[in-house]
């Protein structure tokens, strides 16, 4: 597709210092971490986004401004019980243009279920049925563009 990616490992944004794009994106681990049930193994890493889902994105959306050409845009997923309402505050208050660009309902995560009482108590927005578990969950993708 004539697209040249150059691929960097590293915590955050530390490979990318100095450095501004037109596009971020991601989608990091964002499963609510009940307290006493952190890991430190691959598949937690792959799970894991602290006690309320937001650890990682938390520093992905704020870190974005100092990353970002002017118009430049930040992308990333989250799942419905973390909160729409609550992701276009967090952008906003990174200092992007927020919303919501697309929506999709999928299947509800296997490892949700083993954390269903605490993903129920972070769900202020009401995005789980409140009694039966739920079958599906909304997925968003959520956008924040420089304001420059």
């Amino acid at each position: 597709n004539g697209v040249a990616v150059d691929p960097r490992l590293g915590d955050g944004y530390a490979p990318v210092a100095g450095e501004r794009f037109d596009l971020i994106c991601s989608n990091p681990p964002q499963m609510p971490t009940p307290p006493g049930h952190d890991r430190d193994d691959p598949l937690a890493a792959a799970d894991n986004g602290g006690g309320d889902g937001w650890e990682i994105l938390d520093r992905v959306i704020e870190g974005a401004r100092a990353h970002l050409e002017p118009r430049g845009r930040l992308a990333f997923t989250i799942f419905g019980f973390l909160g729409r309402k609550a992701a276009l505050a967090k952008v906003e208050a990174a200092g992007l243009s927020p919303e919501v660009v697309a929506s999709e309902a999928q299947a509800f995560p296997r490892i949700g279920y083993e954390r269903l009482d605490h993903i129920r108590a972070l769900d202020a927005e009401g995005a789980l049925p409140p009694r039966d578990p739920p079958r599906s969950i909304e997925r968003l993708l959520i956008q924040g563009t420089a304001r420059d």
